[in-house]
Protein backbone atom coordinates (compact mmCIF):
# COMPACT_ATOMS: atom_id res chain seq x y z
CA UNK A 1 0.00 0.00 0.00
CA UNK A 2 1.83 3.27 -1.31
CA UNK A 3 2.08 6.04 1.08
CA UNK A 4 -0.82 8.36 0.79
CA UNK A 5 1.21 12.28 0.98
CA UNK A 6 -2.34 13.54 1.92
CA UNK A 7 -2.84 11.71 4.77
CA UNK A 8 -2.12 13.06 8.56
CA UNK A 9 0.39 9.91 9.41
CA UNK A 10 2.24 10.83 6.00
CA UNK A 11 2.19 14.24 7.18
CA UNK A 12 3.78 13.60 10.73
CA UNK A 13 6.12 11.13 8.98
CA UNK A 14 7.45 14.22 6.78
CA UNK A 15 7.66 16.29 10.17
CA UNK A 16 9.28 13.60 12.72
CA UNK A 17 12.31 13.79 9.65
CA UNK A 18 12.63 16.92 9.35
CA UNK A 19 12.76 17.51 12.92
CA UNK A 20 15.78 15.49 13.10
CA UNK A 21 17.29 16.47 8.91
CA UNK A 22 16.72 13.28 8.11
CA UNK A 23 15.05 13.55 3.80
CA UNK A 24 11.77 12.52 4.08
CA UNK A 25 12.36 11.09 0.34
CA UNK A 26 14.95 8.85 1.80
CA UNK A 27 14.43 4.74 1.52
CA UNK A 28 15.44 4.02 5.33
CA UNK A 29 13.80 5.12 8.24
CA UNK A 30 15.92 4.56 11.64
CA UNK A 31 13.62 3.81 14.74
CA UNK A 32 15.35 6.83 16.61
CA UNK A 33 14.71 9.34 14.30
CA UNK A 34 10.68 9.17 15.08
CA UNK A 35 10.13 11.40 18.23
CA UNK A 36 6.74 9.94 19.07
CA UNK A 37 7.31 6.47 20.20
CA UNK A 38 4.01 4.85 19.14
CA UNK A 39 4.98 6.50 15.17
CA UNK A 40 6.99 3.52 14.67
CA UNK A 41 4.83 0.31 15.34
CA UNK A 42 2.17 2.32 13.48
CA UNK A 43 3.28 3.00 10.61
CA UNK A 44 4.26 -0.87 10.31
CA UNK A 45 1.04 -1.98 11.41
CA UNK A 46 -0.29 0.58 8.56
CA UNK A 47 2.26 -0.58 5.98
CA UNK A 48 3.81 2.71 5.23
CA UNK A 49 7.03 1.27 6.73
CA UNK A 50 8.58 -2.10 6.26
CA UNK A 51 10.90 -3.70 9.13
CA UNK A 52 14.45 -4.52 7.95
CA UNK A 53 15.75 -4.94 11.76
CA UNK A 54 14.57 -4.20 15.15
CA UNK A 55 15.62 -0.32 14.45
CA UNK A 56 15.95 0.06 10.86
CA UNK A 57 12.72 0.04 8.11
CA UNK A 58 12.06 0.74 4.84
CA UNK A 59 9.62 3.05 3.16
CA UNK A 60 7.10 0.82 2.10
CA UNK A 61 7.23 2.12 -1.57
CA UNK A 62 11.40 2.32 -1.61
CA UNK A 63 12.39 -0.82 -3.19
CA UNK A 64 13.29 -3.41 -1.89
CA UNK A 65 17.09 -3.53 -3.08
CA UNK A 66 20.10 -5.66 -1.21
CA UNK A 67 22.14 -2.34 -1.32
CA UNK A 68 19.41 -0.75 0.92
CA UNK A 69 19.31 -4.18 3.29
CA UNK A 70 23.22 -3.81 3.23
CA UNK A 71 23.12 -0.15 4.44
CA UNK A 72 20.12 -1.47 6.87
CA UNK A 73 22.86 -3.55 8.61
CA UNK A 74 26.37 -1.69 8.12
CA UNK A 75 25.64 0.66 11.13
CA UNK A 76 26.13 -2.68 13.14
CA UNK A 77 29.31 -4.03 11.51
CA UNK A 78 32.32 -2.32 12.53
CA UNK A 79 35.19 -1.06 10.32
CA UNK A 80 37.65 -3.60 9.34
CA UNK A 81 34.74 -6.05 8.95
CA UNK A 82 32.52 -7.36 6.31
CA UNK A 83 28.93 -8.94 6.67
CA UNK A 84 29.07 -12.42 6.07
CA UNK A 85 27.16 -15.82 6.39
CA UNK A 86 23.41 -15.63 6.58
CA UNK A 87 23.70 -11.87 6.93
CA UNK A 88 25.26 -11.80 3.70
CA UNK A 89 22.45 -14.28 2.47
CA UNK A 90 19.74 -12.01 4.09
CA UNK A 91 20.87 -8.97 1.88
CA UNK A 92 20.82 -11.28 -1.62
CA UNK A 93 17.24 -13.27 -0.58
CA UNK A 94 15.67 -11.68 2.43
CA UNK A 95 12.78 -13.87 2.22
CA UNK A 96 15.03 -17.03 2.12
CA UNK A 97 18.10 -15.21 4.40
CA UNK A 98 15.14 -14.45 7.48
CA UNK A 99 14.48 -17.71 7.78
CA UNK A 100 18.37 -18.93 8.20
CA UNK A 101 18.63 -17.03 11.38
CA UNK A 102 15.91 -18.55 13.77
CA UNK A 103 12.17 -18.87 13.71
CA UNK A 104 9.54 -17.10 11.79
CA UNK A 105 7.82 -14.29 14.22
CA UNK A 106 4.42 -14.72 14.79
CA UNK A 107 3.42 -11.79 12.86
CA UNK A 108 4.55 -13.75 9.36
CA UNK A 109 1.09 -13.67 8.08
CA UNK A 110 1.97 -10.21 7.69
CA UNK A 111 3.69 -10.15 4.31
CA UNK A 112 6.44 -7.45 5.21
CA UNK A 113 7.80 -9.27 7.97
CA UNK A 114 9.03 -11.97 6.33
CA UNK A 115 11.81 -9.41 4.99
CA UNK A 116 12.88 -8.67 8.45
CA UNK A 117 16.62 -9.37 9.57
CA UNK A 118 16.52 -11.26 13.24
CA UNK A 119 19.25 -11.18 15.38
CA UNK A 120 22.89 -10.14 15.24
CA UNK A 121 24.70 -9.24 12.19
CA UNK A 122 27.16 -11.63 11.32
CA UNK A 123 30.35 -9.29 10.49
CA UNK A 124 33.67 -11.46 9.60
CA UNK A 125 37.50 -9.88 9.99
CA UNK A 126 40.68 -11.07 8.51
CA UNK A 127 42.67 -13.71 10.65
CA UNK A 128 45.96 -11.44 9.86
CA UNK A 129 44.41 -8.35 12.04
CA UNK A 130 43.51 -6.73 15.34
CA UNK A 131 39.61 -7.89 16.34
CA UNK A 132 37.72 -4.73 15.93
CA UNK A 133 35.97 -3.04 18.41
CA UNK A 134 32.14 -4.18 18.49
CA UNK A 135 29.89 -1.47 20.45
CA UNK A 136 27.68 -4.13 21.69
CA UNK A 137 27.38 -8.10 21.35
CA UNK A 138 23.59 -8.08 21.02
CA UNK A 139 23.50 -6.76 17.92
CA UNK A 140 26.94 -7.70 15.59
CA UNK A 141 28.08 -11.39 15.84
CA UNK A 142 32.02 -10.88 14.94
CA UNK A 143 34.66 -13.92 13.95
CA UNK A 144 37.93 -14.11 12.43
CA UNK A 145 38.49 -16.27 9.32
CA UNK A 146 40.40 -16.22 6.16
CA UNK A 147 39.94 -15.12 2.86
CA UNK A 148 41.11 -15.60 -0.19
CA UNK A 149 40.92 -13.90 -3.70
CA UNK A 150 37.34 -13.27 -4.67
CA UNK A 151 35.55 -13.88 -1.11
CA UNK A 152 34.77 -10.46 -0.76
CA UNK A 153 32.22 -8.66 -3.41
CA UNK A 154 30.81 -5.13 -3.18
CA UNK A 155 27.18 -4.24 -2.95
CA UNK A 156 26.34 -0.88 -5.09
CA UNK A 157 23.16 1.44 -3.29
CA UNK A 158 22.18 5.29 -4.08
CA UNK A 159 22.64 5.73 -0.66
CA UNK A 160 25.81 5.68 -0.05
CA UNK A 161 29.41 4.51 -1.20
CA UNK A 162 29.70 0.45 -1.35
CA UNK A 163 30.06 -1.98 1.39
CA UNK A 164 32.01 -5.19 1.28
CA UNK A 165 29.82 -8.12 2.21
CA UNK A 166 31.39 -11.90 0.74
CA UNK A 167 30.33 -12.82 -2.21
CA UNK A 168 28.06 -15.28 -3.62
CA UNK A 169 30.61 -18.50 -3.71
CA UNK A 170 31.76 -17.49 -0.57
CA UNK A 171 28.96 -16.66 1.48
CA UNK A 172 27.24 -20.43 0.14
CA UNK A 173 30.25 -21.76 1.60
CA UNK A 174 29.93 -20.52 5.00
CA UNK A 175 26.32 -21.08 5.38
CA UNK A 176 27.04 -25.25 4.61
CA UNK A 177 29.31 -24.92 7.34
CA UNK A 178 27.11 -22.63 9.91
CA UNK A 179 23.17 -23.61 9.51
CA UNK A 180 21.63 -27.00 10.34
CA UNK A 181 18.83 -28.71 8.76
CA UNK A 182 17.25 -28.63 5.48
CA UNK A 183 16.52 -24.83 5.60
CA UNK A 184 19.13 -24.27 3.88
CA UNK A 185 18.57 -25.94 0.53
CA UNK A 186 15.84 -23.17 -0.56
CA UNK A 187 19.30 -20.59 -0.62
CA UNK A 188 21.57 -23.15 -2.29
CA UNK A 189 18.97 -23.20 -5.02
CA UNK A 190 18.79 -19.20 -5.28
CA UNK A 191 22.24 -19.57 -5.18
CA UNK A 192 22.65 -21.79 -7.68
CA UNK A 193 20.41 -20.68 -10.28
CA UNK A 194 21.72 -17.17 -9.87
CA UNK A 195 25.07 -18.77 -11.09
CA UNK A 196 26.91 -19.79 -7.92
CA UNK A 197 29.29 -23.30 -8.80
CA UNK A 198 28.19 -25.54 -6.17
CA UNK A 199 30.71 -28.18 -7.64
CA UNK A 200 33.37 -25.03 -7.27
CA UNK A 201 32.48 -24.84 -4.04
CA UNK A 202 32.40 -28.55 -2.96
CA UNK A 203 35.55 -28.65 -4.27
CA UNK A 204 37.19 -25.74 -2.32
CA UNK A 205 35.65 -27.67 0.79
CA UNK A 206 37.23 -30.75 0.00
CA UNK A 207 40.87 -29.01 0.31
CA UNK A 208 40.19 -26.97 3.47
CA UNK A 209 41.76 -29.05 6.10
CA UNK A 210 40.85 -28.18 9.89
CA UNK A 211 38.43 -25.91 8.66
CA UNK A 212 35.25 -25.21 11.45
CA UNK A 213 31.82 -27.30 10.02
CA UNK A 214 33.97 -28.63 6.89
CA UNK A 215 32.27 -31.96 7.36
CA UNK A 216 28.81 -30.32 7.88
CA UNK A 217 29.27 -28.59 4.73
CA UNK A 218 29.88 -31.50 2.51
CA UNK A 219 27.27 -33.67 4.22
CA UNK A 220 24.66 -30.87 3.19
CA UNK A 221 25.72 -30.47 -0.16
CA UNK A 222 25.70 -33.70 -0.82
CA UNK A 223 22.16 -34.00 0.91
CA UNK A 224 21.50 -31.33 -1.51
CA UNK A 225 22.51 -33.00 -4.47
CA UNK A 226 20.82 -36.06 -4.05
CA UNK A 227 17.35 -34.50 -3.43
CA UNK A 228 18.02 -32.46 -6.34
CA UNK A 229 19.11 -34.89 -8.67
Amino acid sequence: MPLDQSSPRSRHLRRVHHERDVDPRAALVHRSRLLDRHAWDDLIRRRHLVPLTNVVARVADSAATPGLRAHALSEHCPPGAVIGDTSAAWIRYADIGSKLAGLIPKDASIKHWREIHRGPVTCLYPAARTRPIVRSTMDCSLRQTRFRAGDLQQVKSSLGKPLLVTSPERTVLDLLCVVRGSAIFAALSAFQNDGVDLNAVAQRLESMQRWRGRLQGIATLEAFRYWNG
